[in-house]
């Protein structure tokens, strides 16, 4: 008996629905898609049960004769596509001709169509169930498409299994809905979850008032536009995103469009971070929204069996584009200085770009451990340096944009398990230099001091002594402060609430995703606890933090520590700069912030007087 058989057509489709659908939110990403490319001005989503029960899409678009709606539903089939040239310059967004067959496999799907051709008077209306088709009837309908999908993987159980719960697959798809409307500001875009009406986007004129809609960034933040020229090719990057003292430790909320389509990729990503430069963490990353609009023929699309990861042809010339961009769009935010919006290749300086000479009058900027180019542009796998230019070069390295960005939360390190010897009473505080650094002199030495690493040492270590004894003293606030929790951050409040209340913030849960403080560590002082929520929602680990309790309580005390902490800014007095030094020298691992950065310096004298040639 034959060993190797071909597989039947349902079940293929029911294996190319694992590729293409692997929740609730591909399905509206892929019928959203098609009814943009069918030119529709008006899409409504429905979702019941986070999508899982029911998600109906319904659109004004071109529509499709009773003909190309059978075709529709057979595998590859497609009107996006006739032959292999086209996949060198795409310009839709659904391409493949295996979404719908696939979705249609794992549900009970119904498909209503009529095309704008006036010679065709009616409609066809096809239900499917499970990939078999059951009935293709004619139907007077308006011009446009409903696709309804109903009981989402019903005949494959083990994939519903691993959906989350309905609020977050609902919060998802609202999030795929954001996407779009940015990308797309002409439409008008409705999303119904269980009957009640969760969005309702109006067309806008431009994309900058679009974004300013969506608030996808927050109060706190700043626009980007960069373009440049190329011959007869433009490249252009615009978006949103948070001030630097807004930033959270998480990529979840920052969102990468390139051509109107979304995705993930590493190189935009850290393109993104790099051009803060100093005036964020290592570790954090802004909310808000880039858009990038390259030549379909310099980005390839049809990577990924989602579509939600691209290559590009330059890389490096991608990661310049960005890091100018929000170089540039940070200098003139904080700076008020003016910078032209289009500049000539030419002109471009690749990885001679220095942020720090091209925002000379930003305030104070936060010290980072890493210099703003760390090694230069980025490397591929294999090391090699990615050499400037500009869509002239093919990168050998074939995985250069993978999906996953590695988070870079800098869990605390304790690398020294002594305090530091310091004999405070000898030394004579000099002065505070770069609104950051104190000096202190003793007999034969000099040190530096990083005052905020060195207070959130302290305040660390006093933090997790309290909590570790169950007397986290707590300061009632004046006037409670109402925080409001976003739908993708609701599932990480629900299994942070316990341990948020351990560590001495008083709670109180309201109607509509709201939280009522009306309490908080007194060790931290008073400080924005919208911030400071924000930030604590956005760490990665809050799904599965019981199961490593202990070093995720040392993450989140550390976190919270930051937030505590004097800030670089702030000039402190002499009593003041002299406590804090007696203060971390009675604590462990006093060399150290929670962080791994050092806290202090010490420079001998006769190490500077070498350094001046004083002695040999």
């Amino acid at each position: 008996m034959a060993k190797v058989k071909i597989l039947d057509d349902v079940l293929i489709n029911q294996i190319a629905a694992g590729e293409v659908v692997e929740r609730p939110a591909s399905v509206v990403k892929e019928l959203v898609e098609n009814s943009i490319d069918a030119g529709a001005k008006e899409i409504t989503v429905v979702i019941n049960q986070g999508g899982a029960s029911l998600i109906e899409v319904i659109d004004d678009g071109e529509g499709m004769s009773k003909a190309d709606a059978l075709t529709a539903i057979e595998r590859h089939g497609t009107s996006k596509i006739s032959s292999a040239d086209d996949l060198l310059s795409i310009n839709t967004h659904g391409f493949r001709g295996e979404a719908i067959p696939s979705i249609a496999s794992i549900s009970r799907f119904t498909l209503t169509t009529r095309s704008k051709d006036l010679r065709d008077k009616q409609g066809v209306t096809i239900e499917i169930v499970g990939g078999v088709l059951k009935k293709a009837h004619d139907q007077t309908l308006p011009v446009g498409t409903r696709i309804r999908v109903e009981q989402l993987f019903y005949n494959v159980p083990a994939r519903k299994r691993f959906l989350r719960s309905d609020r977050t697959e609902g919060a998802l798809i609202k999030s795929q809905i954001l996407d779009f409307a940015a990308a797309y500001p002409y439409l008008r875009l409705r999303l119904l979850c269980n009957g009640q009406d969760t969005l309702d986007i109006t067309p806008e004129s431009d994309f900058r008032k679009r974004l300013e809609q969506l608030r996808l960034a927050g109060k706190e933040h700043f626009f980007i536009s960069q373009k440049l020229q190329r011959e007869d090719k433009i490249f252009e990057v615009s978006g949103i995103l948070s001030e630097p003292q807004v930033c959270v430790a998480s990529s979840a909320k920052l969102r990468l469009l390139v051509n109107g389509r979304s995705v993930r990729d590493r190189i935009i990503m850290r393109a993104v971070r790099d051009g803060y430069g100093a005036m964020i963490k290592a570790s954090q990353y802004p909310a808000g929204l880039v858009s990038m609009k390259i030549d379909p023929a310099d980005v390839d699309v049809n990577v990924h069996p989602q579509k939600a990861e691209v290559r590009f042809r330059s890389p490096e010339a991608v990661y310049q584009l960005v890091t100018r961009g929000v170089a540039n769009a940070l200098s003139e935010n904080q700076s008020g200085i003016s910078r032209s919006e289009s500049l000539p290749l030419e002109n471009f300086p690749g990885s001679q770009f220095n942020f720090r000479e091209a925002s000379t009058a930003i305030g104070q900027m936060q010290v980072r451990e890493r210099p703003f180019f760390y090694e230069g542009i980025p490397k591929d796998n294999s090391g090699t340096d990615l050499k400037p230019g500009f869509f002239d070069l093919i990168p050998k390295d074939e995985n250069a944009n993978e999906s996953s960005v590695k988070q870079e939360w800098s869990a605390p390190i304790e690398k020294d398990a002594t305090k530091v010897s310091l004999d405070v009473a000898s030394l004579r505080f000099v002065g505070q230099v770069l609104s950051c650094y104190l000096i202190f002199e003793g007999a034969d030495q000099f040190l530096i001091v990083d005052m905020h690493a060195a207070h959130e040492r302290v305040t660390f270590e006093r933090f997790k002594q309290q909590f570790a004894e169950g007397s986290v003293e707590i300061q009632r606030l004046l006037i409670p402060e109402e925080i409001n929790i976003e739908d993708q951050d609701y599932e990480s409040w629900l299994n942070a609430r316990e341990i948020v209340q351990r560590l001495g913030f008083e709670c109180q849960e309201q109607d509509g995703n709201k939280v009522m403080i009306s309490g908080a560590p007194a060790i931290l002082g008073s400080g924005d606890m919208q911030a400071l929520f924000r930030d604590l929602l956005s760490l990665p680990f809050w799904r599965n933090w019981i199961s490593l309790l202990d070093r995720q309580l040392d993450d989140i005390i550390a976190r919270l520590a930051c937030f505590g902490s004097v800030r670089s800014g702030r000039i402190l007095q002499r009593d003041e700069a002299l406590n804090l030094l007696n203060d971390l020298a009675q604590v462990s691992y006093g060399n150290y912030c929670p962080h791994g950065r050092p806290i202090i310096k010490f420079f001998k004298r006769l190490d500077v007087e070498r350094m001046f040639g004083r002695v040999l």
